[in-house]
């Protein structure tokens, strides 16, 4: 399994997962959709971001496990904050939609 780094930028580079991408030439920052305020995401697009980390990393079968979208959200904010690959950018105007890395 990959670590989370070139993961994430195979995602990014593939352009598989919607509103994830680059926002910048330099592929130096991007963008990941992050709702907030709720114990479920009602857009299925929202959440495959989080449910790819969680197959990724074994701690989600499709067909075997129970889908758990919190906990999903929670293990991949965790591993970007653990990563010192990344730097989290705050955008104070939208209230924090997204996560811009």
């Amino acid at each position: 399994r990959q670590i989370l780094r070139p993961w994430l930028e195979g995602i990014l580079n593939s352009g598989g997962v919607p509103g994830v991408n680059w926002l910048d030439n330099e592929r130096t920052q991007f963008v990941i959709p992050w709702p907030r305020g709720s114990k479920s995401c009602p857009d299925q697009n929202e959440k495959e971001i989080f449910k790819k980390w969680a197959e990724h990393t074994g701690r989600y079968r499709v067909g075997i496990d129970k889908e758990d979208y919190v906990r999903w959200k929670t293990r991949l904010r965790c591993a970007l904050n653990k990563s010192k690959d990344f730097e989290e950018i705050i955008d104070e105007e939208k209230k924090h939609p997204n996560h811009k890395f």
